[in-house]
């Protein structure tokens, strides 16, 4: 589909290289607007390139899950199998409550972490017990990016994806 083509056609070649990217989060069924349900195709190339890139697929599940489409999760009718599942709201029947799931892979914890950063803990957030200057480190980063690093390709960009998005069976 055009829509998934854009991700290796145009942004990880113009914007971000694949290898840069950690994740892609998609809602299985859009709750926002109106409910969107995109054609299967579209879910299992997007799977793929994530796959293909070693990307972790994150399926947001925080307006479509608990049952609420006629399966436990949305994304268990198109078949794919995402890296991590977000879920809240129906999960506790309007208590504020969240879980983040994820494949026993990625939540195991390892002492070659711990080497890393003695203060992290499994279940704690990197957020919470992450290194000041690692997070430092990466928002100089964005600095350099945003400030000319890939300057004037931006406007170019973002005119060539509307017009994809446009052409996009799925969205309209």
């Amino acid at each position: 589909m055009e829509c998934v083509k854009i991700l290796e056609e145009q942004l990880f070649k113009t914007i971000v290289p694949a290898e840069e990217v950690a994740a892609i989060f998609v809602e299985p069924v859009q709750g926002e607007g109106g409910y969107l349900v995109p054609p299967k195709k579209f879910l299992d190339e997007l799977a793929e390139v994530a796959r293909r890139h070693g990307i972790l697929l994150v399926c947001d599940e925080v307006q479509s899950g608990m049952g609420r489409t006629g399966k436990m999760f949305a994304y268990q009718h198109f078949g794919i199998d995402p890296d991590i599942v977000t879920l809240a709201k129906g999960i506790a029947s309007g208590l504020p409550l969240s879980a983040t799931v994820a494949k026993a892979q990625y939540m195991q914890w390892t002492p070659r972490l711990a080497r890393l950063d003695l203060r992290w803990q499994p279940g704690l957030g990197r957020s919470r017990a992450g290194d000041h200057r690692a997070a430092r480190r990466g928002t100089d980063r964005q600095r350099r990016r945003a400030s000319g690093l890939h300057a004037g390709t931006h406007a170019e960009l973002a005119g060539a994806l509307s017009a994809q998005w446009a052409t996009c069976a799925a969205w309209g």
